[in-house]
C-alpha cells in the first residue's frame, strides 16, 4: 500500500491493520524509532551488555576478575499512537581493563519522551580487589503491567594463591536471573530451564577465565548445561567460550598479564502484530 493511500484511508476514518513485524537493534547508538501505521501496542524486549574483564598484572598481587553479565527486561507497551517516535537506546559492551579493573557496559532502553519504559544496564567491569562484578540489573516503568524484569549473573573474583581468573557473568533471562561466574576453578553456574538466564563462565587456571553466556532475542527457549567451561547460552542465546561472551549480554572472563576482553554487546528488540507478546518464543519469532 502506498503512503498516499494510506494517508486517504486515515482521513476517511478508517483504521489500517498493521501486519506483524519486528525491529532489532544491537549497533551501540541513540536511535530514533516511528511506531508503524496502524499500530498502538508493541512488546520490547532489551538486554545490557557485559562487562569488560580485568586485567591483573602479576597472579601474587590481584585478582583476575571477570565482567558481570548484562541485565534483561521486556515488557509490553500499549497506548501508542502511530507514527510518534520512540526513543531506542543501545550502550555499548564493557571494554577489558588496560592495567586494572574492567569497565561497566552501557544502559539498553526503551524511552517515550522523557519517560523509560524498558531499561536493562550493563554488567559491571571485572575487578582487581577481590570483589565480585555485580551483574546488570533490569527495571519496567510503573505504567508496564504485562513484563518482567532480571539481573544478570556476577563475574567470579578469581584467585590470588592459585592464580585462577575468575568467569564471566551469564546475562539475565526472560523469567530468571544470570548465572554467577566462578571464582575458583569451579564449574560455571546456569538457569537450565526454558527463559532461564544465561550460565556464569567457570574460572580458569591459565591466563583468562571462560566468559559468560549469552541470551537470545526471540523468546523462551532451551538453555545449555551447566559445563566447567564457558557459560551455556540462555533461550537459544550463545554460549561464552575461551575468547568471546556470549551474544548477548555475556559478561568477559578475567585476565591474567595481558588486556581484559570485552563483554558482549546489548541488544534492543521491538515486535508488534496479533498475540506478538513476550516472552513465549512460538508468538515473538523471527518475523
Amino acid at each position: 500500500m502506498s503512503r498516499l493511500v494510506r494517508r486517504a484511508i486515515l482521513a476517511a476514518g478508517f483504521v489500517v491493520a498493521a501486519a506483524a513485524g519486528q525491529v532489532v537493534f544491537t549497533d551501540p547508538g541513540t536511535y530514533s524509532w516511528p511506531v508503524p501505521i496502524g499500530v498502538t501496542e508493541v512488546s520490547g524486549l532489551v538486554v545490557g551488555p557485559g562487562g569488560g574483564s580485568a586485567r591483573s598484572n602479576s597472579p601474587t598481587t590481584e585478582y583476575a576478575g571477570g565482567g558481570g553479565g548484562g541485565g534483561s527486561a521486556w515488557g509490553v507497551l500499549s497506548g501508542l499512537t502511530p507514527a510518534e517516535s520512540l526513543t531506542i537506546v543501545v550502550g555499548a559492551a564493557g571494554t577489558g581493563g588496560i592495567t586494572g579493573g574492567g569497565n561497566p557496559g552501557g544502559t539498553c532502553a526503551i524511552r517515550r519522551g522523557a519517560v523509560t519504559l524498558v531499561q536493562a544496564t550493563g554488567g559491571r567491569g571485572g575487578r582487581t580487589d577481590g570483589m565480585v562484578a555485580a551483574g546488570g540489573v533490569g527495571s519496567l516503568h510503573a505504567s508496564i503491567t504485562i513484563g518482567e524484569a532480571h539481573t544478570g549473573g556476577a563475574g567470579g573474583s578469581g584467585s590470588l594463591t592459585q592464580g585462577v581468573a575468575g568467569g564471566g557473568g551469564g546475562a539475565a533471562g526472560y523469567t530468571a536471573n544470570g548465572g554467577n561466574g566462578a571464582n575458583l576453578n569451579g564449574a560455571n553456574t546456569a538457569a537450565p530451564n526454558p527463559g532461564g538466564g544465561g550460565g556464569g563462565g567457570g574460572a580458569r587456571n591459565t591466563a583468562q577465565g571462560y566468559f559468560g553466556g549469552g541470551v537470545g532475542l526471540f523468546g523462551r527457549g532451551d538453555s545449555g548445561p551447566t559445563s566447567t567451561t564457558g557459560g551455556r547460552a540462555g533461550s537459544n542465546g550463545q554460549d561464552g567460550a575461551a575468547g568471546s561472551g556470549g551474544l548477548y549480554g555475556g559478561g568477559a572472563g578475567g585476565c591474567f598479564n595481558s588486556q581484559g576482553r570485552p563483554g558482549a554487546g546489548g541488544a534492543v528488540r521491538v515486535v508488534w502484530g496479533a498475540g506478538r507478546r513476550y516472552p513465549f518464543a512460538a508468538n515473538v519469532g523471527d518475523v
